[in-house]
């Protein structure tokens, strides 16, 4: 169950799980010099440009908080170390977590291609 418009964004992962943002930052504050930049709007700054600051500001603190939930977490269960493992073990690590993200219900998608080998049939 949820509420229209108020449910969370969808966040996207990789099969190792979350990168820290600008790792090769040319300040070690880097990250507080940009959400300090894009919480000075004013009303002249529009509302596309409140709703950019918004937004950006809003992606770096998910980024912050999933890095930090899933950069030492372990699984009970061992997974392959095949592509398709590697997603599985995220997965298993984002459902372990799952009361500190505030969530009840999660839905996961993990892509799986490769079964269509109509491509190496000569036409």
């Amino acid at each position: 169950q949820g509420t229209p418009n108020l449910a969370s964004s969808p966040f996207v992962l990789s099969r190792f799980g979350v990168s820290r943002f600008n790792l090769g930052a040319s300040s070690n504050n880097m990250e507080s010099h940009i959400t300090a930049m894009n919480e000075a709007t004013v009303p002249e700054s529009g509302v596309f440009g409140d709703f950019w600051s918004e937004s950006l500001v809003k992606s770096l603190s998910q980024n912050n908080f999933m890095y930090e939930i899933l950069s030492g977490s372990v699984t009970n269960t061992s997974f392959p170390t095949s592509f398709l493992g590697q997603q599985l073990s995220v997965v298993a690590k984002m459902i372990g977590h799952h009361a500190e993200r505030g969530v009840e219900t999660d839905i996961f998608f993990i892509p799986n291609g490769g079964w269509d080998h109509h491509s190496s049939l000569i036409a």
